[in-house]
């Protein structure tokens, strides 16, 4: 769930959350997790209003709380983050873009990190398309790695400055 209100032609502040009674994915090794809230807030900025910027730039504060397993019995887990990520428009149909995100790792000793740099292209009003290549650090002791993403990005809803009501 997410909600977003304008503020003036230039901000934007957003808040999201999302909830999961039962996901199985174990953020400690042989620690399945039990439940998952997340919760975002976040505000961005564009140099010429939402719509058709050049350049543009958000920050989202994130927290998380659930329950894992451990061993006989079940503990809280939790954690809280940020992701900064700048953007610059290439014309009317291309864009590229920056990506930094640091968290405190879930029950782990330090805090990971996540740099992207990412290139878009748009199909459309309301699509997009964006690849991206970046580097995962999860935390101290864990496997980093690389990654090459695709995303397909599709927008819901009437355009800032439009007059549809």
């Amino acid at each position: 769930l997410r909600a977003e209100v304008p503020w003036g032609t230039q901000f934007r502040f957003g808040m999201g959350g999302y909830y999961s009674p039962g996901e199985k994915s174990s953020p400690v090794a042989g620690s399945p997790e039990l439940s998952n809230l997340l919760t975002e807030l976040d505000v961005a900025w564009a140099d010429s209003g939402l719509e058709g910027s050049e350049l543009a730039a958000s920050l989202e504060l994130w927290f998380r709380t659930g329950e894992v397993q451990a061993a006989s019995r079940v503990r809280e887990s939790g954690g809280s983050g940020f992701t900064l990520t700048a953007e610059r428009a290439l014309g009317q149909k291309w864009g590229t873009g920056l990506v930094a995100s640091r968290w405190s790792a879930f029950g782990a000793r330090g805090n990971g990190h996540h740099h992207a740099a990412f290139v878009e292209r748009s199909l459309g009003v309301g699509h997009r398309l964006r690849g991206s290549f970046g580097h995962l650090n999860p935390g101290p002791g864990e496997q980093k790695f690389f990654s090459v993403g695709l995303q397909w990005i599709l927008e819901f809803g009437a355009p800032l400055n439009s007059n549809v009501r």
